[in-house]
């Protein structure tokens, strides 16, 4: 009996670590999208100019600069509010920078909305880092 109840409490903290490992990788996501973004921003605005973009998205369309990760479709739909046509370029110089990130290849064919593109690439980014280091699940 003594031996079920180990492989129980191993398996459950096997689960807690796995758990622990993808809220990591979540923030690490994020981190790296809102890099991206700066960056992105950055090569067509100011400091302040940027500092402006994120203030309207917050202020007009509700959405803070720390959930733009979780809410890929809210900044895009507010940032074409805020650019008009000009937001296609932006989201398009953004997911440029966040593949380099990801040290992923671009692949110019796909023509996903940008709210998709960043969806796939975090469930990517997820996937790559769990067969990367299966050890850890292990420990």
């Amino acid at each position: 009996m003594t031996g079920k109840v180990r492989s129980m409490e191993d398996i459950s903290e096997s689960a807690s670590v796995l758990v622990s490992k993808n809220e990591e990788k979540a923030d690490d996501f994020s981190r790296m999208l809102l890099d991206a973004i700066d960056e992105a921003l950055k090569r067509f605005f100011n400091e302040t100019a940027v500092g402006s973009v994120y203030f309207y998205i917050e202020c007009m369309c509700h959405l803070p600069r720390e959930e733009i990760a979780e809410k890929p479709d809210v900044f895009s739909t507010s940032l074409e509010k805020l650019m008009g046509q000009g937001a296609l370029v932006i989201e398009d110089k953004i997911l440029k920078a966040l593949y380099v990130k990801l040290d992923l290849e671009l692949a110019e064919e796909e023509s996903h909305g940008f709210a998709d593109c960043i969806g796939e690439l975090r469930e990517r980014f997820k996937v790559q880092d769990l067969f990367a280091e299966p050890q850890s699940i292990r420990e």
